[in-house]
């Protein structure tokens, strides 16, 4: 019977086999990958929504808070801005502003031409008065000239010297734009927010404007803007200097150092605006309209704090939990993958009867398959044997054809010195040896079997010479060569062999024959087409012919030269080319060579 108990016994016995370890690792691998790639998907969608969650609480944070507060507070500064063009734009207000000490009244000077007119001096404290009643958030306004260093107020004018609050040109002349303080220099604690601007005419810098903004009014104001009330709100000015905060310990330090806001002051002033959650609170900055300062405030969000807390929780354990499955289940298909497998080897083994697969049909499949294979490849292995019979015969012959050259080279030197010692001149002998002897050379290199189609020519001629001075010239060649095709490269000795046949069998007996050599290129195939007009080969012998050219191996017989050309094509090019013949008698005869066209650099035509 079997059993999952007794499939993982022998699991455990054939793990230890390299081979089927190897599979079984591969095909885990696998099926890991894919359970990892599922848990991966899997978390990228649960932190996408986790991220979408977190964006929607702090736009919620965004609109309860920094939007509406904003614009109360800008009410306040944009009346300081309009004071501000007053200052600038009214003739009388920088008259008084600009005038040199020695302009200004005095008890004696009355309103005389060439010096200020206490009219116009009264002009511009109406003016500051009128700008300081009408905003019930301001406490008052004055500005001090640069020009005679007098200070001009809504109630008064008098030297710098002699003015109650003389503090304020060393905190605007320290950078200050925004400043909390008490309103008189005896007070402890701030009461008033002190913004300082500088006044131009005609490009020049003429006075110092304050504007103090009553502190109480101004907190209401921003109390107010808020929906849901922060825990803390700070304002700083855009050099970080804080000039309001609901804890006023804060006051006029720098907000860049602040633990809690200065990263998000950092970002407001880059971007215009930063949310971030931080320590279970939502931390949020925004910069004012006009780029003057930024309101930052800091909001509970204990129910965001608990959820990212859930969220990292669930996802350690989601994906601890995960990857000990995906581990698991990996295991659990791979080791089902392989049970047929571990079936199959113990039923083939012998190892246990058991495993029989008579009862499975798609392992009684697989076993009448493989059974079926064992008649195929007996097949097999007796072609393989016949192929190296034959390797073993070539090479033999291959040796033999290695010393028999060398030998009848040597010997036709001797014999050629002999007839020129004894003729004294060259004679149809001496030239049909030194003609023989370069063939034979030519086939002792070995080292190229891939020669350009003008040298196979050429000594396919030679081969034509000796037999013109055999014959007596008794015959005509016609060589028809495409010249473009004299670097292509062609397998080597295997135009000779065809006119040997062609002298032999064909125009050998003639009184008179003829020869066509034709070589070109049709599409990616050199052809090369040796035509005789001989007496022909008889229907039987080229019938015979024909059968031996299909033969995957060389017969030993006299009838040997095309089948040797066709094979050594064969074994560079492939089965598609070749040799073929056609003949018929007393028409002559035509052998067709063809081979794929490779250019001198080895790549195909």
């Amino acid at each position: 019977m079997w059993t999952m108990a007794n499939s993982i016994r022998q699991f455990g016995a054939l793990i230890k086999n390299q081979k089927f370890r190897n599979s079984f690792l591969k095909h885990f691998a696998g099926m890991a990958s894919i359970a990892l790639v599922s848990f991966v998907v899997y978390a990228i969608v649960s932190y996408s929504m986790y991220s979408m969650y977190l964006r929607n609480a702090l736009s919620r944070f965004r609109e309860q808070t920094l939007l509406q507060g904003n614009e109360l507070v800008d009410l306040i500064f944009e009346s300081i801005d309009q004071t501000m063009y007053l200052i600038e734009n009214s003739e009388r207000i920088t008259q008084v502003l600009a005038a040199p000490a020695s302009a200004l009244p005095d008890a004696s000077s009355g309103d005389g031409e060439g010096h200020l007119k206490w009219s116009d001096i009264a002009y511009a404290r109406d003016s500051l008065f009128e700008a300081t009643v009408l905003n019930p958030a301001i406490d008052s306004i004055y500005a001090l000239s640069l020009e005679n260093r007098h200070v001009v107020s809504w109630t008064d004018f008098r030297p710098i010297e002699t003015f109650y609050d003389d503090s304020f040109e060393e905190l605007h002349e320290r950078g200050y734009a925004y400043y909390a303080r008490p309103k008189r220099p005896e007070g402890v604690e701030a009461d008033v927010i002190t913004v300082m601007r500088s006044a131009e005419f005609e490009g020049k810098k003429i006075a110092v404007a304050v504007f103090n903004i009553k502190y109480d009014i101004f907190a209401s104001r921003v109390s107010q803007g808020f929906e849901s009330h922060p825990e803390s709100i700070c304002l700083a000015d855009k050099g970080g200097s804080v000039f309001y905060a609901t804890d006023k310990s804060n006051l006029n330090t720098d907000i860049n150092s602040s633990p809690i806001y200065g990263e998000s002051f950092a970002e407001a002033s880059r971007s215009g605006s930063s949310t971030r959650f931080e320590g279970g609170k939502a931390i949020l900055a925004i910069r004012s309209a006009s780029g003057g300062y930024v309101t930052l405030s800091a909001m509970d969000a204990s129910d965001v704090a608990a959820f990212q807390k859930d969220f990292v929780a669930f996802a350690l354990w989601a994906g601890t939990i995960g990857l000990l499955a995906a581990f698991f289940l990996a295991i659990i298909i791979s080791f089902g993958l392989h049970r047929n497998l571990i079936r199959l080897v113990l039923y083939f083994s012998g190892k246990d009867g058991n495993a029989s697969p008579e009862a499975d049909s798609e392992i009684r499949f697989i076993t009448e398959n493989i059974t079926g294979f064992v008649p195929t490849a007996r097949h097999i292995e007796q072609e393989l044997a016949e192929k190296l019979a034959e390797l073993k015969k070539a090479q033999a012959i291959a040796l033999q054809n290695q010393i028999n050259p060398h030998f009848i080279l040597n010997t036709l030197q001797i014999v050629n010195l002999d007839i020129l010692g004894r003729a004294k001149t060259d004679t149809d002998a001496t030239r049909i040896i030194s003609l023989l002897s370069e063939i034979l050379k030519s086939n002792l290199n070995t080292t190229d079997y891939l020669v350009p189609l003008s040298y196979e020519l050429r000594q396919a001629s030679k081969y034509v010479e000796i037999e013109r001075i055999r014959n007596k010239n008794d015959f005509a060649v016609d060589w028809d060569v495409d010249s473009s095709l004299n670097s292509y490269r062609t397998v080597k000795f295997i135009i000779q062999p065809v006119l040997e046949n062609c002298f032999k069998h064909g125009i050998g007996s003639l009184p008179s024959g003829a020869l066509s050599i034709r070589a070109e290129a049709s599409g990616k195939t050199l052809v090369i087409t040796i035509h005789d007009n001989g007496v022909g080969i008889p229907p039987e012998t080229l019938a015979d012919i024909k059968s031996r050219l299909q033969n995957s191996y060389i017969q030993e017989n006299s009838h040997i030269g095309l089948c040797n050309v066709d094979k050594r094509i064969k074994l560079v090019f492939g089965d598609a080319c070749g040799v073929s013949i056609s003949s018929a008698p007393g028409l002559g005869t035509t052998v067709t060579i063809r081979q794929k066209l490779i250019r001198n650099d080895w790549k195909q035509g």
